[in-house]
Order: C-alpha cells, then sequence, then structure tokens
C-alpha cells in the first residue's frame, strides 16, 4: 500500500484498490466492511508515516519516499491477530541501503535516526 501512495495515489484509492477491488474479484464484496456485532469483520489499524523509506519493487527498482503505512492493529474474526508493541513510534531507526543522492553524489548505506 505504501508503494501505490509513492507512486501518487491518494490513500482512499490505494485502500479501495486493496480491499474492495480483491473482495470484489473474488466474489466476496457482499458483506466487506460490516462492522455489526456478530459480522465478524476483518480490521486493518493503519499509521501514516512521515521520514525517509526505500523502497524496492521486483525489477528491483529502488525508490525513496517520504511516507509509509504501519500496521498498528489487525483484527480477524473479532480477535486480536497482530498489535505492534507499545513505544515503536518515537524513535524511527532506518538505515537505508539504497543509493541516495546527496549534493549531487551517491552515497551507499546511510543510517538516518529520525524523530518524532
Amino acid at each position: 500500500m505504501s508503494k501505490m501512495m509513492l507512486l501518487g495515489m491518494s490513500f482512499q484509492e490505494v485502500l479501495v484498490r486493496s480491499t474492495m477491488n480483491p473482495a470484489k474479484e473474488i466474489g466476496r464484496l457482499s458483506g466487506a466492511g460490516d462492522a455489526r456485532r456478530g459480522a465478524g469483520c476483518d480490521i486493518a489499524v493503519l499509521e501514516e508515516q512521515s521520514g525517509v523509506f526505500a523502497f524496492k519493487d521486483s525489477w528491483p527498482a529502488k525508490r525513496l519516499g517520504t511516507k509509509r503505512l504501519e500496521a498498528v492493529l489487525t483484527v480477524r474474526g473479532g480477535k486480536v491477530v497482530y498489535e505492534r508493541r507499545s513505544g515503536t513510534t518515537s524513535v524511527v531507526d532506518t538505515k537505508i541501503y539504497d543509493l541516495l543522492i546527496k549534493h549531487g553524489h551517491l552515497v551507499d548505506s546511510i543510517n538516518i535516526v529520525m524523530r518524532s
């Protein structure tokens, strides 16, 4: 989803392309998004983070972005199946093994620490 945002899609468009469109293709759109009691819905809570993040595709082309989505909580069938440990967002330590352009020079393996 973060890569789709890197390519210029809005969060709303990414959400539709990652959830509703696949559900429609496999015939499970009916009832999707139903959060009523007893519906057994799946929920993903995401956090948008800002910073410098490296993205690689399958070719493997490399790009840098300034936003990424990180899962905070996932509920499946009414049960919490993933919960991010508390305190992991105060300092984001991101090692970038991609090529960064800094003052016109290519630099490898820069360690960037961002504080929120």
